[in-house]
């Protein structure tokens, strides 16, 4: 994987767990946000999409744990230093936080998203909110020229849809079911995944 996808990639996993949590809703000590996602992926050139399924978790304090089952299994843990990558229990990567190009404009991404300070958002990161369907749907257009031209993020309570608009014409659909507010004691093999 080149390191412009890599980082694109990463950005991504950290991003929308964290808009997940839509309508600044706070979890209190001991809770989790979990759901279900789906993502097709459309490559330029190619007819169809490629499906992968799994489970997000947002931990407090902790980070983001993307866990993909089909088409197989893999975990993708964001923390706070560091982003890994495990399959079938052994990291494959990690990558120092220190080391992605952004990462400070990303943390501040990530904090006015989890607040619920879509003002800032508009602002800062050229971000726009505006109502749609039953919701609300935001679009963001990251500054230069890096690979994603648009995330597009629609929802109400929780983020629903996400659409990522990729310079070279590839293209991520991703849905978002079944979000839960949980005990951190439901979900210990993912609370493990942090140390």
């Amino acid at each position: 994987m080149r390191p412009k996808s890599l980082f694109a990639g990463l950005i991504f996993a950290c991003l929308l767990p964290l808009a997940a949590v839509a309508q600044s809703i706070t979890l209190q000590d001991g809770q989790a946000l979990s759901a279900q996602f789906e993502q097709d992926r459309y490559l330029e050139g190619f007819n169809g999409a490629t499906r992968s399924a799994g489970e997000f978790y947002l931990l407090p304090e902790k980070g983001v744990a993307w866990r993909t089952i089909t088409p197989f299994a893999s975990d993708l843990i964001v923390g706070e230093d560091n982003i890994r990558q495990m399959v079938q229990g052994q990291q494959v990567m990690q990558v120092p936080v220190s080391q992605l190009p952004g990462a400070d404009a990303l943390h501040l991404i990530f904090a006015a998203v989890l607040q619920g300070d879509w003002d800032r958002l508009e602002r800062e990161f050229s971000a726009r909110r505006e109502p749609h369907e039953q919701g609300w749907k935001l679009t963001y257009v990251p500054p230069g020229r890096g690979p994603i031209r648009a995330i597009e993020l629609t929802g109400a309570d929780y983020i629903e849809t996400a659409e990522i608009f990729r310079r070279n014409g590839d293209r991520d659909v991703i849905r978002f079911t079944g979000h839960r507010i949980r005990p951190l004691r439901e979900i210990r093999q993912v609370s493990r995944l942090f140390r």
